[in-house]
Protein backbone atom coordinates (compact mmCIF):
# COMPACT_ATOMS: atom_id res chain seq x y z
CA UNK A 1 0.00 0.00 0.00
CA UNK A 2 3.08 2.47 0.37
CA UNK A 3 2.17 4.07 -3.12
CA UNK A 4 -1.42 4.99 -1.66
CA UNK A 5 -0.42 6.29 0.99
CA UNK A 6 -1.78 9.93 1.48
CA UNK A 7 0.95 12.05 3.75
CA UNK A 8 -0.47 15.24 5.09
CA UNK A 9 1.45 17.65 6.77
CA UNK A 10 -0.44 19.29 9.62
CA UNK A 11 2.19 21.02 11.72
CA UNK A 12 3.08 20.46 15.03
CA UNK A 13 0.48 18.61 17.31
CA UNK A 14 1.35 18.78 20.54
CA UNK A 15 -1.42 18.18 22.96
CA UNK A 16 -5.33 17.33 22.11
CA UNK A 17 -6.39 21.38 21.11
CA UNK A 18 -3.68 21.57 18.69
CA UNK A 19 -4.55 18.32 17.38
CA UNK A 20 -8.53 19.20 16.85
CA UNK A 21 -8.02 22.46 15.27
CA UNK A 22 -5.42 20.19 12.65
CA UNK A 23 -7.89 17.94 12.26
CA UNK A 24 -10.97 20.15 11.42
CA UNK A 25 -8.61 22.39 9.42
CA UNK A 26 -7.93 19.59 7.38
CA UNK A 27 -11.59 18.18 7.16
CA UNK A 28 -12.66 21.96 5.40
CA UNK A 29 -9.31 21.87 3.50
CA UNK A 30 -9.36 18.03 2.24
CA UNK A 31 -5.98 19.11 1.23
CA UNK A 32 -4.34 16.50 -0.61
CA UNK A 33 -6.82 13.54 0.39
CA UNK A 34 -8.92 11.80 -2.11
CA UNK A 35 -12.13 12.87 -2.94
CA UNK A 36 -13.75 9.64 -3.98
CA UNK A 37 -12.88 6.09 -4.29
CA UNK A 38 -12.15 3.17 -1.60
CA UNK A 39 -10.22 4.98 1.37
CA UNK A 40 -9.26 4.17 4.61
CA UNK A 41 -9.08 7.26 7.34
CA UNK A 42 -7.00 6.18 10.60
CA UNK A 43 -8.91 8.19 12.46
CA UNK A 44 -12.67 9.29 13.22
CA UNK A 45 -11.94 12.52 12.53
CA UNK A 46 -10.41 13.23 9.53
CA UNK A 47 -13.44 12.72 6.86
CA UNK A 48 -12.92 15.70 4.58
CA UNK A 49 -16.50 17.11 3.95
CA UNK A 50 -15.78 17.10 -0.23
CA UNK A 51 -15.51 13.02 0.38
CA UNK A 52 -17.97 11.48 -1.80
CA UNK A 53 -16.42 8.03 -2.18
CA UNK A 54 -16.71 4.81 -0.05
CA UNK A 55 -14.77 4.90 3.10
CA UNK A 56 -13.63 2.69 5.94
CA UNK A 57 -12.74 4.62 9.30
CA UNK A 58 -11.10 3.55 12.55
CA UNK A 59 -12.40 4.91 15.68
CA UNK A 60 -10.31 3.40 19.01
CA UNK A 61 -12.31 4.68 21.27
CA UNK A 62 -14.97 6.88 22.67
CA UNK A 63 -13.26 9.24 25.27
CA UNK A 64 -15.01 12.13 24.40
CA UNK A 65 -18.00 10.51 25.61
CA UNK A 66 -16.79 7.95 28.05
CA UNK A 67 -14.05 10.43 29.84
CA UNK A 68 -15.17 14.04 28.62
CA UNK A 69 -12.86 15.33 31.13
CA UNK A 70 -9.85 13.84 29.27
CA UNK A 71 -10.41 15.53 26.16
CA UNK A 72 -10.32 19.48 25.66
CA UNK A 73 -12.86 21.70 24.97
CA UNK A 74 -12.05 21.89 21.20
CA UNK A 75 -11.08 18.54 20.30
CA UNK A 76 -14.38 16.93 21.69
CA UNK A 77 -16.44 19.48 20.07
CA UNK A 78 -15.00 18.54 16.98
CA UNK A 79 -15.30 14.74 17.65
CA UNK A 80 -19.34 14.99 18.42
CA UNK A 81 -19.74 17.14 15.58
CA UNK A 82 -17.05 14.77 13.14
CA UNK A 83 -17.60 11.22 14.19
CA UNK A 84 -21.25 11.19 14.13
CA UNK A 85 -21.65 12.26 10.01
CA UNK A 86 -18.40 10.52 9.65
CA UNK A 87 -19.98 6.71 10.69
CA UNK A 88 -22.92 7.22 7.85
CA UNK A 89 -20.64 7.65 5.70
CA UNK A 90 -18.12 4.76 6.45
CA UNK A 91 -17.96 1.34 7.55
CA UNK A 92 -16.08 1.48 11.19
CA UNK A 93 -13.04 -0.60 12.10
CA UNK A 94 -12.42 -0.65 16.23
CA UNK A 95 -9.72 -2.29 18.19
CA UNK A 96 -11.35 -3.90 20.80
CA UNK A 97 -14.88 -5.37 21.65
CA UNK A 98 -14.74 -3.34 24.24
CA UNK A 99 -15.05 -0.19 22.36
CA UNK A 100 -17.30 -1.72 20.22
CA UNK A 101 -19.80 -2.01 22.43
CA UNK A 102 -19.07 1.69 23.17
CA UNK A 103 -19.27 2.64 19.90
CA UNK A 104 -22.75 0.37 19.31
CA UNK A 105 -24.09 2.34 22.34
CA UNK A 106 -23.62 6.15 21.20
CA UNK A 107 -23.39 5.70 17.72
CA UNK A 108 -25.87 3.36 16.70
CA UNK A 109 -23.50 1.34 14.21
CA UNK A 110 -21.72 -1.78 14.09
CA UNK A 111 -18.06 -2.25 13.69
CA UNK A 112 -15.74 -4.38 12.79
CA UNK A 113 -13.11 -5.51 15.60
CA UNK A 114 -9.52 -5.45 14.40
CA UNK A 115 -6.93 -5.74 17.33
CA UNK A 116 -3.97 -3.71 16.75
CA UNK A 117 -0.71 -5.75 16.49
CA UNK A 118 2.56 -4.59 18.06
CA UNK A 119 5.51 -3.66 16.46
CA UNK A 120 8.62 -5.49 17.72
CA UNK A 121 11.07 -2.78 18.82
CA UNK A 122 14.87 -2.58 17.16
CA UNK A 123 18.27 -3.18 19.55
CA UNK A 124 18.59 -1.03 22.05
CA UNK A 125 20.50 2.26 21.99
CA UNK A 126 23.57 2.06 23.71
CA UNK A 127 22.79 2.28 27.59
CA UNK A 128 21.53 5.42 28.41
CA UNK A 129 19.41 4.57 31.15
CA UNK A 130 20.41 4.26 35.20
CA UNK A 131 21.89 1.18 36.28
CA UNK A 132 18.92 1.03 39.32
CA UNK A 133 15.60 -0.74 38.42
CA UNK A 134 12.48 1.68 38.17
CA UNK A 135 9.10 1.23 36.87
CA UNK A 136 8.93 2.66 33.56
CA UNK A 137 5.87 4.32 32.44
CA UNK A 138 5.20 5.30 29.09
CA UNK A 139 2.26 7.85 28.01
CA UNK A 140 1.38 11.85 27.44
CA UNK A 141 0.20 13.60 30.65
CA UNK A 142 -3.02 13.41 30.12
CA UNK A 143 -5.63 12.71 33.10
CA UNK A 144 -7.05 9.28 31.70
CA UNK A 145 -3.77 8.15 32.35
CA UNK A 146 -3.84 8.01 35.84
CA UNK A 147 0.05 9.41 36.44
CA UNK A 148 -1.38 10.44 40.03
CA UNK A 149 -2.31 7.03 41.35
CA UNK A 150 1.83 6.25 41.19
CA UNK A 151 2.80 9.47 42.36
CA UNK A 152 0.30 8.98 45.42
CA UNK A 153 1.84 5.65 46.19
CA UNK A 154 5.87 6.63 45.88
CA UNK A 155 4.33 9.58 48.11
CA UNK A 156 2.55 7.45 50.63
CA UNK A 157 4.94 4.08 50.85
CA UNK A 158 8.37 5.00 51.90
CA UNK A 159 9.97 1.37 50.76
CA UNK A 160 9.29 2.28 47.04
CA UNK A 161 11.27 5.61 47.26
CA UNK A 162 14.30 3.14 46.54
CA UNK A 163 13.03 2.34 43.00
CA UNK A 164 13.17 5.20 41.09
CA UNK A 165 9.78 6.75 38.22
CA UNK A 166 11.11 7.09 34.84
CA UNK A 167 7.79 9.04 32.53
CA UNK A 168 8.10 9.83 29.25
CA UNK A 169 5.82 12.78 29.21
CA UNK A 170 6.41 13.70 25.60
CA UNK A 171 3.61 16.08 25.34
CA UNK A 172 5.45 17.87 28.60
CA UNK A 173 4.42 17.95 32.45
CA UNK A 174 0.81 19.47 31.99
CA UNK A 175 -1.07 19.29 35.06
CA UNK A 176 1.55 16.67 36.56
CA UNK A 177 4.24 19.53 37.54
CA UNK A 178 2.72 19.87 41.46
CA UNK A 179 1.95 16.74 41.88
CA UNK A 180 5.89 15.64 40.66
CA UNK A 181 7.35 18.46 42.36
CA UNK A 182 5.80 17.33 46.07
CA UNK A 183 6.98 13.67 44.99
CA UNK A 184 10.60 15.58 44.75
CA UNK A 185 9.80 16.62 47.73
CA UNK A 186 9.60 13.37 49.70
CA UNK A 187 12.60 11.87 48.40
CA UNK A 188 11.25 10.35 45.75
CA UNK A 189 13.36 9.54 42.60
CA UNK A 190 11.79 11.20 39.14
CA UNK A 191 13.33 11.05 35.67
CA UNK A 192 11.26 12.65 32.77
CA UNK A 193 12.86 11.56 29.22
CA UNK A 194 10.51 13.49 26.55
CA UNK A 195 9.69 11.38 23.44
CA UNK A 196 11.82 8.85 22.54
CA UNK A 197 12.63 6.81 18.99
CA UNK A 198 12.46 3.25 19.00
CA UNK A 199 15.48 2.38 19.79
CA UNK A 200 15.80 4.36 22.51
CA UNK A 201 12.18 2.95 23.98
CA UNK A 202 13.45 -0.48 23.71
CA UNK A 203 16.50 0.59 26.23
CA UNK A 204 14.41 2.22 28.58
CA UNK A 205 11.71 -1.55 28.68
CA UNK A 206 15.22 -3.50 28.71
CA UNK A 207 16.66 -1.53 32.22
CA UNK A 208 12.88 -1.25 34.01
CA UNK A 209 11.50 -3.65 37.15
CA UNK A 210 8.22 -3.19 35.08
CA UNK A 211 5.88 -1.31 33.19
CA UNK A 212 3.24 0.40 34.96
CA UNK A 213 -0.12 1.33 32.84
CA UNK A 214 -2.63 2.28 35.56
CA UNK A 215 -4.84 3.99 33.13
CA UNK A 216 -8.67 5.02 33.82
CA UNK A 217 -9.80 4.48 29.98
CA UNK A 218 -7.73 3.06 26.78
CA UNK A 219 -9.40 1.82 23.23
CA UNK A 220 -6.33 -0.45 23.66
CA UNK A 221 -3.56 -0.59 25.29
CA UNK A 222 -0.64 -1.59 22.67
CA UNK A 223 2.16 -0.65 24.73
CA UNK A 224 1.43 -3.38 27.17
CA UNK A 225 2.11 -5.21 24.37
CA UNK A 226 5.00 -3.46 23.45
CA UNK A 227 6.63 -4.06 26.87
CA UNK A 228 5.84 -7.78 26.96
CA UNK A 229 7.51 -8.06 23.72
CA UNK A 230 10.71 -6.48 25.01
CA UNK A 231 10.26 -8.53 27.93
CA UNK A 232 9.67 -6.37 30.48
CA UNK A 233 6.38 -7.45 33.00
CA UNK A 234 3.71 -4.99 32.39
CA UNK A 235 1.44 -4.33 35.35
CA UNK A 236 -2.36 -2.82 33.93
CA UNK A 237 -5.37 -1.87 35.58
CA UNK A 238 -8.07 -3.97 35.04
CA UNK A 239 -10.19 -1.13 33.15
CA UNK A 240 -11.98 -0.92 30.31
CA UNK A 241 -9.82 -2.89 27.46
CA UNK A 242 -6.96 -3.64 29.24
CA UNK A 243 -7.97 -6.20 29.89
CA UNK A 244 -8.36 -7.37 26.37
CA UNK A 245 -4.96 -6.71 25.68
CA UNK A 246 -3.13 -9.53 27.43
CA UNK A 247 -4.32 -13.37 27.64
CA UNK A 248 -7.04 -13.69 29.85
CA UNK A 249 -4.89 -15.87 32.40
CA UNK A 250 -1.96 -13.03 33.06
CA UNK A 251 -0.95 -12.46 36.28
CA UNK A 252 -0.71 -8.87 36.48
CA UNK A 253 -4.02 -7.47 35.77
CA UNK A 254 -4.41 -5.36 38.94
CA UNK A 255 -7.34 -3.66 40.95
CA UNK A 256 -6.63 0.19 40.73
CA UNK A 257 -5.96 -0.16 44.27
CA UNK A 258 -2.45 1.27 45.96
CA UNK A 259 -1.91 -1.51 48.40
CA UNK A 260 -2.23 -4.03 45.30
CA UNK A 261 0.13 -2.39 43.09
CA UNK A 262 2.54 -1.29 46.06
CA UNK A 263 3.05 -5.07 46.81
CA UNK A 264 2.93 -6.01 43.26
CA UNK A 265 6.22 -4.03 42.49
CA UNK A 266 7.85 -4.92 45.50
CA UNK A 267 7.37 -8.65 44.99
CA UNK A 268 8.99 -8.35 41.64
CA UNK A 269 12.29 -6.82 42.68
CA UNK A 270 12.88 -10.85 44.39
CA UNK A 271 11.04 -12.54 41.91
CA UNK A 272 12.93 -15.15 39.50
CA UNK A 273 13.08 -13.59 35.82
CA UNK A 274 10.76 -14.91 33.61
CA UNK A 275 9.88 -14.73 29.73
CA UNK A 276 7.13 -12.33 29.57
CA UNK A 277 7.56 -12.89 25.68
CA UNK A 278 5.21 -15.94 25.81
CA UNK A 279 2.60 -13.24 26.87
CA UNK A 280 2.81 -11.01 23.99
CA UNK A 281 0.37 -10.67 21.23
CA UNK A 282 1.49 -13.11 18.37
CA UNK A 283 -0.93 -10.63 15.50
CA UNK A 284 1.31 -9.55 13.28
CA UNK A 285 0.78 -6.62 11.19
CA UNK A 286 0.29 -9.04 7.91
CA UNK A 287 -2.60 -10.12 9.55
CA UNK A 288 -4.18 -7.23 10.74
CA UNK A 289 -3.85 -5.77 7.18
CA UNK A 290 -5.37 -8.94 5.18
CA UNK A 291 -8.17 -8.17 7.97
CA UNK A 292 -8.36 -4.41 6.65
CA UNK A 293 -8.66 -5.63 3.16
CA UNK A 294 -11.62 -7.98 3.91
CA UNK A 295 -13.47 -4.79 5.30
CA UNK A 296 -11.97 -2.76 1.98
CA UNK A 297 -13.42 -5.57 -0.34
CA UNK A 298 -16.75 -5.37 1.54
Amino acid sequence: WRDRVVEIRTGKMRGNATKAAAMLRLGVSGKGLPREGVTWFPFGTMLPFHFNGKGVVTIHDTLDRDFPRAVSFLERNLRRFMIPRTVKRCAVVTSSQFSQERIRRYYGVESTVIPLAPIPLPSPAPAIVRATPYVFYAANAWPHKNHEFLLRMWREDARLREIPLVFTLGSGLGALGPSIARCKAHGVQIHITGRLSRQELASYYRGALCTALPSLYEGFGLTAQESLLANCPALVSDRTSLTETVPTNYPYVLPLETRVWTETILALRIAPKQDFRKWASRTSWAEAAGKYLEVLDD
